[in-house]
């Protein structure tokens, strides 16, 4: 996640479906802090999202869950940044930045959408409506945590990485 931000300082977050990794450190150098959290969206969906769509109290409820964890409190993808494209294009979500009220707006709109009308909107993979709503709700509690008003979008991951450490070898 980090090759493409060489020597800058980074907090990396995998919003998955049953954890949430978090590194923090310098790009290029070994991690000077990680954790899996217990929290992914389809963790938090099973857990507070019942109705479609959810009611303000559901997703209240969503946003206190994925703000805890029992190791404590949770600090800290290319879903995000995917804003309604019809054909794919990872140069237009790769390093984009996302604003926190772009976030909220997309929760906003996505969360008063019911799970149907979420499988049809342009640009998100009708295979993570049903726990989008969750994730965007998980990518609040981070940026609550941690006290930012944006993050950039990486398109890189640990496929990327293998390949990169593979390549060293040779």
């Amino acid at each position: 996640a980090s090759c493409d931000f060489p020597g800058q300082d980074l907090m990396a977050l995998v919003n998955g479906a049953a954890s949430t990794e978090m590194v923090v450190g310098r790009a290029g150098q070994a991690p000077a802090w990680a954790h899996s959290f217990d929290i992914g969206c389809r963790r938090v969906t099973e857990k507070f999202i019942r109705t479609d769509a959810p009611p303000p109290a559901e997703l209240e409820a969503a946003g206190e869950g994925a703000g805890q964890e029992p190791a404590g409190p949770l600090g800290g993808a290319g879903t995000a940044g995917a804003d309604q494209m019809r054909v794919y294009d990872s140069s237009k979500v790769h390093k984009a930045h996302v604003t926190r009220q772009q976030l909220d707006r997309q929760y906003s709109q996505l969360a008063a959408m019911p799970l149907e009308r979420r499988s049809q909107v342009v640009g998100l993979d009708p295979g993570r409506a049903p726990v989008i709503v969750a994730g965007l709700v998980i990518m609040q509690a981070v940026m609550d945590a941690v006290g930012v008003d944006g993050f950039t979008v990486s398109e890189t991951d640990i496929l990327h990485g293998i390949i990169l450490d593979a390549a060293k070898l040779r």
